[in-house]
């Protein structure tokens, strides 16, 4: 399991708060477990977004990991949400010219996460 240092994870994560913050810049994947999952919870596509804008380095799993069938990396994170752990996979790489982060997965984990930096 790839775990980096909490200010990798720190820059991580704001380069995706600042790409979904320009608008357009998130592609979710509509997975039969993703959509599962929002329409079990409630959830809204600005529900999402608003859960991607406030992750932290505490809700961080595990990552970078290349991705075996493209270019990039993933990157794993958890977050509790209505008293559902929820398992997020994401990915930044350019389309169109910019970069644009995909929300791979966003469901509940087929596993234990572990948070190498929860407080």
């Amino acid at each position: 399991m790839a775990i980096v240092p909490e200010k990798e994870v720190a820059a991580f994560l704001k380069n995706v708060k600042k790409i979904i913050s320009i608008g357009e810049g998130l592609k979710f994947y509509n997975r039969p477990e993703n959509l599962k999952t929002l329409l079990d919870l409630g959830l809204t596509s600005s529900d999402v977004i608003n859960t991607l804008k406030y992750l932290s380095v505490t809700d961080y799993c595990k990552g970078p990991e290349p991705d075996r069938d493209r270019p990039g990396e993933f990157w794993f994170f958890g977050k509790t949400i209505k008293g559902k752990s929820i398992y997020i996979k994401l990915k930044i790489k350019i389309k169109h010219g910019r970069d644009t982060v995909y929300c791979i997965s966003f469901h509940e984990p087929k596993y234990c996460l572990e948070y190498p930096y929860a407080e």
